[in-house]
């Protein structure tokens, strides 16, 4: 008798996103292979940045192209997803901890070197939370960028 196991609606979507683009596993691996030749000097910080990312969905190498499509949501949810899939880790938060944290205010400033301590370079938040009057099943937190100085939180929901 076979069993049939759940694929969990994060790693769904990651495979989906990723099938989009064929090649992408192979590019990401050269980059975590060697940081320093494929992309100059990159911080620790970023796992995989998504101006190279920007540059292979481009096809392309000119700065024209690469800008051209780095703002697109394919970039960062090919970026994440590629990210997300070498350690698939999922979080969920107990109701109580969940509603505590939803009704926090975001007041002042959060210290970013705090980002330097994410227990993983991409996680996946599962919680079912309201976002600007839509309820999502879940979101993925990870660091993308080339520069400190851009630093992002890059998160979205589906």
């Amino acid at each position: 008798m076979s069993r049939k196991s759940k694929v969990h609606a994060a790693d769904k979507f990651c495979r989906a996103v990723i099938d989009q683009y064929p090649n992408s596993r192979e590019v990401a691996d050269m980059f975590y292979r060697d940081r320093t030749i494929t992309t100059g000097e990159c911080p620790d910080w970023c796992a995989l940045p998504s101006s190279y990312m920007a540059c292979f969905i481009a096809g392309s190498t000119d700065k024209q192209d690469i800008i051209n499509v780095h703002n697109q949501k394919a970039v960062y949810f090919l970026t994440a997803a590629l990210i997300w899939s070498r350690s698939k880790m999922i979080y969920r938060f107990d109701n109580t901890l969940s509603d505590t944290l939803t009704v926090q205010s975001l007041e002042g400033k959060i210290p970013v070197d705090i980002l330097d301590y994410l227990p993983y370079q991409c996680i996946y938040i599962d919680n079912d939370i309201i976002v600007g009057g839509s309820k999502t099943m879940g979101f993925f937190a990870c660091l993308i960028g080339g520069q400190r100085t851009i630093l992002s939180c890059f998160v979205w929901f589906f």
